[in-house]
Order: C-alpha cells, then structure tokens, then sequence
C-alpha cells in the first residue's frame, strides 16, 4: 500500500520541477529561445511560483489575516517619444530626436506580466515582471544631428536611412518590487489598492545598421537602469 505524500512534500516536489524546467530553458540561450511565440523562461518560473500557496497554508497554519496572490495579465501597452545617441567605431556619433514607438501589444510576443503578492491585513508586498515591446517608427522623418562614418547627417531623415531594426521585441522587460496597501472596501466584493515599487529595466536590445552585414547587429539582454512603478486598481473576489 502506497502511503499518501503531504502538501507540503507534493508542493516542494512541484516547485523544484518548474525550477529545474526554468533553468532547463535558461540555458538554450541565442535566438532559438527569443524567436519563441513567448518567452519561457518567466513563464516556467511562473508555474513554479504555483507551488508556493500550498507551501506556504502548510506553513503558516492557515492565518485569515494574510493572503498569497499569484496572477498573471495581459493588455494594452502606450508608449511616449524618446532621443537616441548612436555611437560606434568608424566616426559614428549622432542623435536622434523625439523618435515615435508602437508597442502592439497583442501580436506575439504579446504584452503580459506575472506578479506575486503578499498581503497581511491592510499591506502587502509585490513582485512583479511586466513584458512590453516597443518598436521604432523608421520611416517618419525625425530631427538629427552628428556625424555618420565621419560625415556631417543632414538635420532632418527617416530613421531607417541609418538603421534597418531599431526595437525591443523581445521586451523592455521590468522586474519591480513594489509595497501595497489596501483601501476601504466598496462593497461585499470590491476592494481598491494602490502602490509603488522600484526595481531594474532589461530590455533585449535590437539594433542593426542599414549599411552592415547582419553579424555586425546587437541582438541581446541588457541591464540599462532602474525603473519605477506606480499602480492602482480595484480587486474583484468572485469566490474564495
């Protein structure tokens, strides 16, 4: 006769699986993993993270005072305008301004995010990944100035006469912790919550030069510089 295993055993079984799946993934590196229709690896880490309510009811004894979210999200995604400063070897040294990006945020990969909550009473504690693209306009004139391979630019052109990919298609990824606090309830069901979270940008760079064969591209993840969150939104609870 087989003797049942605990929760507890089945959850930590079920969290190092969709760990063990993430790195798996990790590790595939290169454009093979990016050309995806998603990317895996916050996903596998997601699945791993459903492992944690049941770990953490084990734990805890059940306290009706905290309460362990785990969700994840898509939707629309607005981007603003923006200047860049390209520079490389050759005499290349020149600016754009006030470029124009769209984000569509639901062709593949789409706009989504994950986000993990702890809430005790009133306060609570978020961590969240949010996924957004975000894609030059290249063929709208825009002001310029500089030198391209040592030549003067002239003031105004179209992006794409100097690069073919300016994007991050692969996200302009955002990974925030943030502190949350909960509002009066409005209602049996409906509670309001607002807050704020600091955490690092890694967008997946994605430049290439009209002029220059495609090894010569940037193609990769970069750690560009903190970021910051402001939220609010209203909860919903349709059952427990």
């Amino acid at each position: 006769m087989r003797v049942p295993e605990s929760p507890l055993r089945q959850s930590l079984i079920s969290l190092t699986t969709g760990l063990l799946l993430a790195a798996t993934m990790a590790t595939l590196g290169g454009e093979i993993r990016l050309r995806l229709p998603f990317d895996i690896f916050p996903g596998a880490a997601y699945l791993a993270l459903l492992s944690f309510p049941a770990v953490w009811r084990e734990r805890s004894g059940g306290d009706a005072s905290a309460d362990l979210q785990l969700g994840a999200y898509l939707g629309p995604a607005y981007t603003g305008g923006s200047d860049l400063n390209l520079v490389q070897p050759g005499g290349t040294d020149m600016t754009f301004r006030d470029i124009a990006w769209e984000g569509r945020p639901f062709r593949r990969p789409p706009y989504y995010g994950y986000r993990a909550i702890y809430w005790s009473d009133r306060y609570g504690v978020m961590l969240d990944f949010t996924h957004i693209k975000a894609i030059a306009i290249k063929d709208r004139p825009v002001q310029q100035s500089g030198f391209k391979d040592g030549d003067h630019v002239p003031p105004q052109a179209p992006i794409s006469a100097t690069l073919k990919r300016l994007e991050f298609t692969h996200g302009y990824n955002l990974l925030t912790l943030n502190a949350l606090r909960r509002g009066a309830s409005r209602g049996p069901n409906l509670i309001p919550y607002f807050g704020l979270g600091l955490g690092v940008a890694i967008p997946h760079v994605e430049v290439e030069r009209a002029d220059t064969p495609q090894s010569a591209r940037t193609f990769e993840y970069q750690i560009t510089g903190p970021a910051l969150q402001l939220l609010g939104g209203i909860e919903w609870r349709f059952g427990r």
